[in-house]
């Protein structure tokens, strides 16, 4: 790695924006995409995301967001926006997802670089930057199912196979070849 490349990717730019989009006391970081996602496997869209792993009392298990906290969790399949996700690719060069929350303004999700679990940034922001990049990863011998892959983390998000119960947690882990980290996409 260059000296440039290791120094561009030490240094937060403020990102740029249209004016009086971006309020003043948010900060947009950015760095080089460095990663190529591959050919997307899915079309840009509005999924849930459904693990192969079930509730602890048999029930299908998707990913909500907790709307008073932002916090990711597991609960039953319902269709709600507070379980609905737009993954786009936006015609970037990269291939990869950016996965926004749809109840929660849009806000994308990014690996938790700042903590345990996942976090999320500003809609007005559309960094460029690893964390909210993620790659659908086909998962082995289970057609349908894919590991959603963080570019910048390496890790997987993760349904807590200790905890298969409403409101348990949703962290990135590293990725293994387990139902908890197999998701299908499904409108």
């Amino acid at each position: 790695m260059s000296r440039k490349t290791l120094l561009v990717s030490l240094i937060a730019i403020v990102c740029a924006a249209q004016p009086g989009s971006v309020p003043a006391n948010v900060v947009c970081l950015t760095a080089p995409a460095v990663r190529d996602c591959g050919n997307p496997p899915k079309p840009d869209g509005l999924y849930r995301l459904k693990s192969r792993a079930k509730l602890s009392d048999g029930r299908d298990l998707c990913i909500d967001v907790d709307t008073g906290s932002g916090r990711y969790q597991q609960l039953d399949c319902r269709d709600v926006p507070s379980s609905h996700f737009f993954f786009s690719t936006g015609g970037r060069p990269d291939h990869c997802y950016r996965i926004e929350q749809e109840r929660l303004g849009g806000r994308e999700t990014t690996s938790g670089v700042t903590g345990v679990g996942f976090n999320q940034i500003d809609p007005t922001c559309r960094a460029a930057i690893l964390a909210v990049q993620w790659q659908l990863v086909p998962a082995p011998n289970v057609p349908g199912f894919f590991q959603i892959k963080n570019e910048q983390t390496g890790q997987c998000i993760d349904a807590d196979n200790n905890h298969l119960t409403p409101a348990g947690l949703i962290t990135p882990q590293a990725c293994q070849a387990v139902d908890n980290q197999f998701w299908m996409l499904f409108q």
